[in-house]
């Protein structure tokens, strides 16, 4: 048994990362899989997947994914960690797992993995030739370093219209206040989780976040055109050119640098395997993020006062507070 677990805090994307990845080194190494703690799990309303072995099991040891930490862009990076091949049975694992490689070839699997719910599927959430932008505020306005700059999606939307006569957008997103405030003019989605996530899996025109929640339902969705990603992702307009992480760069999306130019994943791999190879030489590799950590100022502050400052201050300032 290959086992992994939801936690609280953890986000949706980050759940069916560590969920898919676990199932598929399993299944290579003709093992069963276990989700401890599948009670957590954010999308049990409107999306089926399988935890694996029921009940109390034995966990002999624990595995950790390598993790880089680079202290120029100060952020944690990880790639496919080949080690996974060796597991032994009763390991649980843990790490972030969101490379298309711990699917060993084989992306089909997914749709098996991953199903949405016949009552969510059966709304027409989108018009036809509608481009959903997919973008992130919330808690990355408290990483600004992740916050993607307008003009990212200006030059998207250039490309939509240009290259497949896109004019129609619609906007899904886990911040609608900060989305009003970068583009008023757009529509957002209305509802929450389950709407976002169903219009990511029905659209065919995407342009994308640097976000995990909208891989599952890009690729287990029904057929994309034009899809548009943020080129080196964690880290967008890098001055060093570097993937954060290298694991985020997939296949069959178009690749958008800081200039607005547009790369396939072919032409992205020589530098994402320069980036992995620069941390494979230079940087400690890490089991344990927390260890690096420093105790921030907010954490002296209790968490309900704290909500009540983040939310004023969010309703005053969309832009820069979650």
């Amino acid at each position: 048994m290959i086992a992994t677990e939801f936690y609280d805090g953890q986000g949706l994307g980050n759940q069916l990362w560590a969920y898919a990845a676990c199932r598929s080194i399993a299944e290579k190494l003709q093992l069963p899989h276990k989700i401890m703690h599948p009670e957590g799990f954010k999308g049990a309303s409107f999306l089926d997947i399988d935890s694996g072995v029921q009940g109390a099991s034995r966990i002999d040891s624990v595995f950790h994914e390598r993790l880089f930490y680079d202290r120029e862009l100060d952020c944690f990076s990880s790639g496919f960690d080949k080690a996974v091949l060796d597991l032994k049975p009763f390991t649980q694992i843990h790490g972030y797992f969101q490379s298309e490689d711990y699917f060993f070839g084989d992306l089909a699997r997914l749709k098996t993995y991953i199903r949405v719910k016949a009552a969510p599927l059966q709304k027409a959430l989108l018009s036809d030739g509608c481009c959903v932008l997919n973008i992130r505020g919330g808690e990355y306005k408290g990483h600004k370093n992740l916050l993607l700059p307008k003009s990212y999606w200006q030059n998207a939307m250039r490309h939509m219209r240009g290259s497949v006569g896109i004019d129609k957008f619609l906007v899904v997103t886990d911040d609608p206040r900060y989305a009003h405030a970068l583009f008023p003019e757009l529509p957002a989605l209305p509802g929450g989780i389950a709407e976002c996530y169903v219009a990511l899996y029905q659209a065919k025109h995407l342009i994308l976040s640097n976000s995990s929640f909208a891989y599952f339902p890009v690729k287990t969705g029904l057929d994309k055109t034009l899809v548009i990603a943020p080129m080196h992702w964690a880290r967008f307009g890098n001055p060093y050119s570097r993937w954060t992480s290298a694991a985020n760069l997939y296949r069959s999306w178009m690749w958008q640098d800081v200039h607005g130019k547009l790369r396939s994943y072919e032409d992205c791999l020589p530098e994402q395997s320069r980036t992995q190879a620069y941390y494979d030489e230079n940087y400690y590799v890490l089991t344990q993020p927390e260890a690096l950590m420093k105790r921030q100022l907010r954490e002296y502050i209790p968490k309900p006062l704290r909500r009540t400052i983040k939310k004023g201050l969010s309703w005053i300032f969309p832009k820069h507070f979650a």
